[in-house]
């Protein structure tokens, strides 16, 4: 399911500041700018986690036989920690390269 919802994000990003779908923070609404570069980065990220958590639960549960929800559980959010790390830092660069 999250690759679904990664897949339709990366594809169809929104184009402009809205309170319903993108990636909506502080920073990211302060400009279209900052809108834009936070959900093409956002994306790419999601999309990335959830192709990597695709084939490593894949591997772990159809070959390894392993039971990996719990594993899979903590991952995810680790992972989703790095990724709003990741885009928050980009947007902070954006404000300190602008002054």
């Amino acid at each position: 399911m999250l690759l679904g919802v990664s897949i339709i994000y990366f594809l169809i990003q929104p184009k402009k500041v809205n309170y319903l779908y993108g990636y909506r923070t502080k920073n990211s609404k302060k400009s279209v700018k900052h809108w834009k570069i936070a959900n093409k980065m956002a994306s790419k990220g999601l999309l990335f986690v959830s192709l990597f958590n695709t084939i490593i639960s894949l591997i772990m549960v159809d070959f390894l036989m392993v039971d990996f929800l719990n594993i899979f559980v903590g991952l995810l959010l680790l992972e989703f920690v790095i990724l709003i790390y990741w885009v928050e830092k980009r947007l902070k660069q954006i404000d300190y390269n602008d002054n």
